[in-house]
């Protein structure tokens, strides 16, 4: 073979290895009913995984945000000067506190054709609007603010995640226990006998679900506790966790758990939902497990106040997925500086089997 041609062939095969290299995701749609589940293998970076979500799910999320009241709300309170700022400190925090995932988001943006700041707000819609329609909560932010600009104008260098000892480098954002300087400890204790979780300081409120008794355990979130709500619907959610001991299964079986998750979104939900199964950890708002026997459903809460710019609850509940173990589950609910509260149904899907409630 002549010079030019082997020349030809070599760039062909190259640019052949490098569009495969390119397209380094594979999917598969397939649904169950009228619910899509996405199937996401070999995805090199989250930014791949988010651009392929974006692509599948864009008409979906153009829809969800056209008719969502909350997320109108949230785009009239960002374009005003303190509702600007505070989304701009907002993106700032969680691009260092969660790389993975905010990169995630900007791939779902550009897949999706939604701008990303959109996205960002809809992801953030309670912890903005806690700052829109509470006066206490927008003060905060503004101390904050002015602390950040004297300390810019002093010529001190100020990290946006000052005060927050889980805004730390890496994949995820999160460090172990052992690295977290001034984290707060959770402790199971005792989980066999009913005990629960203790916490130390006031982050962590937890009742347990014992392993060795059929109690049941319930929780749910109404409308009331907060002016920042859709008023056009309650949006809560209410779970029901309950024990089955190895009596009612087949002779020999161990205990297992049930729990049951009730998804009260606003109206703009409908018909909207998609689940998502991949080989690489998942962001998820309500509910999600992992192969590591962690599972979780999670219930809105509204308190008057809010700590702003802290973290969001929703990077938080993708940081869960990431959990190794129910203790490392527990140390990431644990985390300072988060910015409103949930309530976190978390359960242990590998013995030993448990249910704990975490507010």
């Amino acid at each position: 073979m002549a010079g030019p041609e082997l020349l030809k062939l070599l760039s062909v095969i190259c640019l052949a290895m490098f569009l495969q290299s390119a397209q380094a995701c594979y999917k598969r749609l397939v649904y169950h009913g009228e619910i899509p589940l996405l199937y996401i293998d070999d995805c090199t970076s989250n930014y791949e995984l988010g651009l392929l979500v974006g692509e599948t799910f864009s008409s979906t999320i153009k829809g969800r945000m056209r008719d969502s009241l909350a997320f109108q709300k949230v785009q009239a309170y960002c374009s005003t000067n303190w509702g600007r700022e505070l989304l701009t400190a907002l993106e700032d925090r969680h691009r260092i506190a969660f790389p993975a995932y905010f990169s995630e988001l900007q791939g779902l943006a550009a897949g999706s054709g939604v701008p990303f700041d959109q996205i960002f707000m809809l992801n953030l819609r309670q912890e903005i609007l806690a700052a829109g329609e509470s006066p206490e909560v927008l003060q905060g932010f503004q101390q904050w603010l002015t602390h950040r600009n004297s300390s810019l104008s002093d010529g001190d260098s100020f990290n946006i995640t000052q005060g927050a000892p889980a805004h730390l480098p890496g994949d995820d954002g999160i460090r172990t226990a052992g690295q977290r300087a001034g984290a707060h400890n959770v402790i199971k204790d005792n989980c066999s006998g009913g005990g629960g979780i203790r916490s130390r300081g006031d982050v962590v409120h937890g009742g347990g679900l014992g392993t060795d008794g059929s109690d049941a355990s319930g929780s749910g979130t109404g409308g009331g506790g907060g002016t920042h709500i859709d008023p056009t619907s309650v949006d809560a959610c209410s779970d029901v966790g309950v024990r089955l001991p190895g009596s009612d299964g087949p002779l020999g079986a161990a205990p297992h758990i049930l729990l049951g998750h009730n998804e009260d979104m606003t109206n703009d939900t409908l018909g909207r939902m998609y689940f998502i199964r991949a080989t690489m950890p998942l962001a998820s708002t309500a509910f999600g497990a992992n192969t590591a026997g962690v599972a979780f459903t999670l219930n809105a809460l509204y308190p008057r106040g809010a700590l702003l710019p802290g973290l969001g609850r929703n990077f938080l509940s993708r940081r869960l997925l990431d959990s190794s173990s129910v203790e490392d589950a527990l140390e990431v609910l644990a985390v300072g500086d988060q910015a409103t509260g949930r309530s976190v149904n978390l359960m242990s899907t590998k013995p030993p089997i448990a249910l704990w409630n975490v507010e």
